[in-house]
């Protein structure tokens, strides 16, 4: 995982549970001074997913999954800071958003609603709320100083092969796919930040709580059409399979992770760097080229039409 490997190279010790067997597995651990920090990746569910998937294949997994790393860590003698890694989905899943013309400010303090994931089996988010929620528990009672960050949707370069979910959905997107509307309005984060982001919070002896890390927010209208005029030549289509629900408008506050001096990189930055790497690994297609047509010199009426549109 791409936040893995930055991370790594700053010295923060790794520890990735893939969830088989209830067992937890060590990926990644150095020793480092007399203070340890451990990032908790869960396993490879990364995305809201199809609600035919069976609740128990989402949220066991995840919560026995972050309960098996944290009583890896309990063992340890010199252990003094966890660092979890959750997501903006146990934030944003609400049931008080629906407020027309309004600004909902969600922050640190924010939690999506238990009620409302259940009722609409959104599984992911509340796969991260109730795993967030027992780490928080199984914290207090070993006396395991946790910070947790909170991610939105994570844009940029992809280290595995084949992609991950969150990355197939952009790489669908970018090719013409018209199911991304299903994510509703969402932050976006550049991958570079999320990883910076988790070695501010270990690096900082004061830093304590939730740190939500979010670049910009954007409804998947604002996004298609943004994409589509940076990026021509690509087959990026502005229209969705099915007619999109009117969306609850809201913010992510960032405020908490900016004191500790992370300035995320903008929209356009996270989605060159990733459309880059995908290009790389041939996994875009670009519009077929027009054939120029015999009346290709147009005349002085299309000139001047041309120079004001420029």
């Amino acid at each position: 995982m791409y936040v893995v490997r930055s991370t790594c190279e700053h010295s923060v010790i790794i520890m990735s549970h893939r969830v088989k067997h209830g067992q937890a597995k060590h990926v990644h651990q150095r020793a480092v001074g007399h203070v340890s920090c451990v990032p908790v990746y869960p396993q490879d569910i990364l995305v809201l997913t199809d609600c035919k998937i069976k609740q128990a294949e989402m949220l066991d997994p995840t919560i026995l999954g972050t309960l098996n790393v944290l009583h890896s860590c309990a063992k340890s003698t010199t252990l003094k800071r966890v660092v979890l890694t959750s997501s903006t989905a146990a934030v944003r899943f609400r049931d008080d958003l629906e407020q027309p013309g309004a600004v909902t400010y969600l922050d640190e303090y924010s939690w999506s609603s238990i009620f409302f994931c259940t009722k609409y089996q959104i599984w992911y988010s509340l796969a991260k709320i109730l795993s967030e929620q027992e780490a928080w528990k199984f914290a207090f009672l070993h006396s395991i100083d946790l910070v947790v960050v909170l991610p939105s949707f994570v844009i940029g370069p992809c280290l595995p092969y084949p992609l991950s979910k969150t990355a197939q959905d952009i790489c669908d997107l970018l090719n013409g796919g018209r199911n991304f509307g299903i994510h509703g309005r969402m932050g976006y984060v550049h991958v570079d930040d999320v990883a910076r982001a988790h070695i501010l919070v270990y690096e900082t002896p004061s830093a304590q709580g939730r740190y939500i890390c979010s670049a910009q927010e954007a409804t998947p209208q604002e996004l298609v059409q943004y994409l589509a005029d940076r990026y021509p030549h690509l087959q990026i289509s502005t229209k969705f399979n099915d007619e999109l629900p009117k969306m609850p408008y809201y913010k992510l506050n960032t405020t908490k992770l900016q004191r500790l001096g992370l300035n995320c990189k903008p929209l356009d930055v996270m989605f060159d760097d990733c459309i880059s790497f995908l290009e790389e690994k041939g996994l875009l297609k670009r519009k077929p080229e027009k054939t120029p047509t015999s009346s290709s010199t147009p005349d002085e009426h299309s000139k001047d039409s041309v120079l004001q549109n420029v």
